[in-house]
């Protein structure tokens, strides 16, 4: 997981539309401390990999950086109680995470943030699943539309891992909280024959998890000679397999944003624009783990950014109040002295890619 941002989505209906009204999903991506990263600038920022905005960008969405600070941060443990507490309600509020932000979603299923272990050689690798009974009737992969998509993510390594963390099957079974909240949908092993849980979803939630990354087949490439990530799969398949998924989340987004015009709830005006990522400025290169990265100023603790206020909003039916006044955006944005660090931090030594 070195050098890899968390993503941990939220999608809520934004915006409003002439009649018929169609969704106008807004996605709350979380974004990385640069601390956590190997060769961190000296002046510490947030970034987040724009292939993570591009992947839901491509389905018809708009971003907003959510800034996260620590690990499991408060941030996403609020957003998680709010994502529960709408879903209950009957306002749909769909959460996907990706590597990172699929060990958020255990440990915050499970309450208990030890419940991920370590120690998994699984970084930089793709790996087919070995699909469990439950991925042909999940809302992920299941009917007989999806039958050949799943028969090639068994049969090839089309999902690429990063990580040295994870789950193993058998601790996911001996944690009772985290059966009740959600589903094994598939499993992959490591270069040392480990097992560990690779895709979940909600029991009865529209909650969705990969360890793996879905958006690297088609927006993030290595270097010239192949390192570090040159385990990336970028064929035609794989890259069907990112959009099978990105279009699968947005779809719920959608739907959300439908069951909230169908319960009579305000949609928030377009004032979102200030605060989308467009907004801030994007590094050409932020080598070695991402081909661009936003770069985005911290808040101070305890702020609640526009993100923080998306979710409030889906939540309870009315926008919070954001913290940042007109004009703040200018001071979370990256200074040019930032990206130039980003830009610039040492690449490390290539390491070989294992057979998949």
């Amino acid at each position: 997981m070195r050098g890899l941002a968390p993503l941990l989505l939220l999608g809520a209906p934004a915006g409003a539309a002439p009649a018929p009204p169609a969704p106008r999903p807004v996605i709350a991506v979380f974004t990385q401390d640069t601390r956590t990263l190997p060769g961190a600038p000296a002046d510490p920022a947030e970034l987040l990999a724009a292939s993570y905005v591009k992947w839901v960008e491509q389905e018809g969405a708009r971003v907003v950086p959510a800034v996260m600070g620590t690990f499991v941060p408060a941030s996403a443990r609020h957003a998680w109680r709010l994502a529960l507490a709408a879903n209950a309600a009957g306002v749909p509020l769909p959460v996907w995470g990706t590597c990172l932000g699929f060990e958020w979603i255990v440990q915050l299923a499970a309450a208990d943030d030890g419940v991920i272990g370590t120690g998994l050689d699984a970084e930089n690798i793709s790996l087919p699943l070995a699909l469990r009974p439950a991925a042909d009737t999940s809302r992920l992969l299941g009917g007989a539309a999806n039958a050949r998509l799943r028969a090639a993510l068994g049969a090839r390594p089309l999902t690429m891992n990063n990580h040295e963390r994870g789950i193993t099957p058998e601790a996911f079974d001996a944690h009772p909280a985290l059966g009740r909240a959600l589903r094994v949908l598939s499993t992959s092993t490591d270069r040392r024959g480990t097992a560990f849980v690779s895709t979940l979803e909600g029991v009865g939630l529209p909650v969705f998890a990969t360890q793996w990354h879905p958006e690297k087949a088609q927006f993030e490439w290595g270097w010239r000679d192949g390192a570090p990530y040159e385990a990336i799969d970028h064929s035609a398949e794989a890259v069907g397999v990112s959009q099978h998924f990105a279009r699968v989340f947005m779809a719920h987004a959608r739907a959300a944003a439908d069951a909230a015009r169908a319960a009579g709830r305000a949609e928030p005006p377009d004032d979102w624009a200030s605060e989308l990522v467009w907004n801030f400025p994007l590094s050409l290169r932020a080598g070695p783990a991402f081909v661009q990265v936003y770069c985005v100023h911290a808040l101070a603790d305890g702020a609640e950014d526009a993100a923080g206020s998306l979710v409030a909003h889906a939540a309870a039916g009315a926008r919070a109040n954001a913290t940042s006044a007109p004009g703040a955006l200018a001071s979370r944005a990256c200074s040019a002295a930032q990206l130039r660090q980003l830009a610039t931090r040492r690449r490390p030594e290539p390491r070989a890619a294992a057979a998949a």
